[in-house]
């Protein structure tokens, strides 16, 4: 039979024998007016180009329309750059989620802890929505996901977004117990072997984890890192990225060990026989040593120093809106505080590691809340009442109705320390727009 391969992901040599390929990636850049598509984004046009010559023969058309809202969700859940085709169909997404027609989605939004017919952010589906859709492949059948988003019925949504919910805590939990063996491991691997790519495996850990916990690996240790498990009869292993390291083509290089690899420059998955982990850990820290370069200090990329009264003001929060959808491509605009204080501070009752807190500014008396994913030992207790500047990133919430500003807290220092800005002429810190998208999820593609 003939065979259409749709896809986004960088095409193996030699191809597969389909009859043809619907693949942006397979073009010159410079020739497709949409390069960086998500798999969702790829299968929309294709669908946009059969529906349009359908409609010659029959003179019946779908509206296509009705689908951006499922578009919106893949390409954020992708992590795909926020910028051409993607921002258009993802804001045009957005807009359809506020009041979902698809019962599932509604009730998703409702477990989620969202108003059913509230406006919908791009972190709200990357943070909310997506991980529950994605609990269900990797903890148990994506089925479940499915059957939430083709459902009619809204009661019979709100039973399967509960069962979505229950898979996100426990992938969440299972997540916990995973970073923890996969950290210790590290700090054990770059004592051992110095600072140079992680290949780190635990029997037991789950195969719809793995992905994730490499992306929190390579947060706190800055090196290239695939976490590699049991699955059946070989090793499964999924990798990430830093920003300048291009894992397909460093895989590409040490093939000898594996079975099977594929993915982007960002995130690549791997297949390996038993009894070949050893080998294959020493090719790639090999590999890795010649194409690392010393990092240096992890830089954060300012874009002003601002009291809290600007950030929470109604007008320039409505500013902030029309930059958005953000995300890779299009990031948010991050600022360095005046000083303030911490006035109150506790960990979520479901990630000990993470904090919500209320800022004070000291020279207004602004008050905001602030969340600090991850930043629960760098943010202790002992920091309350005492003066610092924070490094942040705000966020409109809607809190039953009403938009409040919310910050995301990425660094604090002593109110004396010096800051640098980044030039609004200056270089972004990554000039190549494929080395920040297509993590969202484990890619695994036969290769040779």
């Amino acid at each position: 039979m003939d065979v259409v391969v749709s896809d986004h992901h960088l095409a193996p040599n030699p191809l597969p024998p389909a009859t043809l390929f619907f693949n942006p990636r397979m073009c010159d850049p410079e020739t497709v007016p949409c390069p960086h598509l998500a798999g969702v984004g790829v299968a929309f046009f294709l669908m946009a180009a059969v529906n349009m010559r359908l409609r010659k023969h029959t003179g019946k058309s779908y509206k296509m329309d009705r689908v951006l809202d499922l578009v919106a969700i893949g390409t954020l859940a992708d992590v795909m750059r926020l910028t051409g085709q993607n921002r258009i169909l993802v804001r045009a997404g957005l807009a359809r989620l506020e009041r979902p027609k698809r019962p599932g989605i509604a009730a998703l939004k409702a477990v989620s802890g969202m108003h059913i017919n509230a406006p919908v952010s791009a972190s709200q589906v990357s943070f909310k929505l997506a991980p529950r859709i994605n609990a269900a492949g990797r903890m148990r059948h994506a089925r479940v996901a499915l059957q939430l988003l083709r459902c009619t019925d809204y009661k019979k949504g709100l039973e399967l977004a509960e069962q979505l919910n229950e898979l996100n805590s426990t992938r969440r939990d299972t997540e916990l117990i995973i970073l923890d063996e996969a950290r210790a491991q590290a700090k054990q691997h770059i004592k051992a072997s110095g600072k140079c790519g992680l290949v780190l495996y635990g029997k037991q850990w789950h195969p719809g984890i793995i992905g994730i916990v490499a992306t929190r690996i390579i947060e706190e240790f800055h090196v290239p890192c695939i976490i590699i498990c049991d699955d059946k009869d070989t090793l499964k292993g999924s990798g990430r990225s830093i920003p300048g390291f291009d894992l397909y083509a460093c895989l590409s290089e040490i093939p000898d060990h594996l079975m099977a690899f594929g993915g982007h420059r960002q995130a690549a998955g791997v297949r390996i026989m038993p009894g070949f982990l050893e080998a294959f850990r020493k090719d790639f820290q090999e590999a890795t040593r010649k194409r690392l370069q010393d990092p240096g200090e992890e830089v954060i990329w300012l874009d002003g120093e601002t009291p809290l009264k600007n950030v929470g003001s109604n007008t320039i929060s409505r500013e902030l809106g029309l930059m958005e959808p953000f995300g890779p491509g299009n990031t948010e605009p991050v600022f360095v505080s005046k000083p303030v204080e911490i006035t109150s501070r506790q960990t979520f009752r479901s990630r000990q590691d993470s904090l919500e807190m209320n800022v004070r500014d000291l020279e207004d008396g602004t008050i905001l809340h602030a969340k600090g994913w991850g930043m629960a030992d760098r943010l202790g207790a002992d920091l309350v009442g005492k003066p610092i500047r924070i490094v942040f990133t705000v966020r409109r919430e809607n809190h039953y109705g009403f938009i409040t500003p919310e910050l995301t807290i990425k660094d604090w220092g002593p109110v004396d320390k010096e800051i640098i800005y980044q030039s609004p002429q200056g270089p972004a810190p990554s000039e190549d727009p494929a080395e920040e998208e297509g993590c969202g999820e484990d890619e695994e593609f036969p290769q040779a």
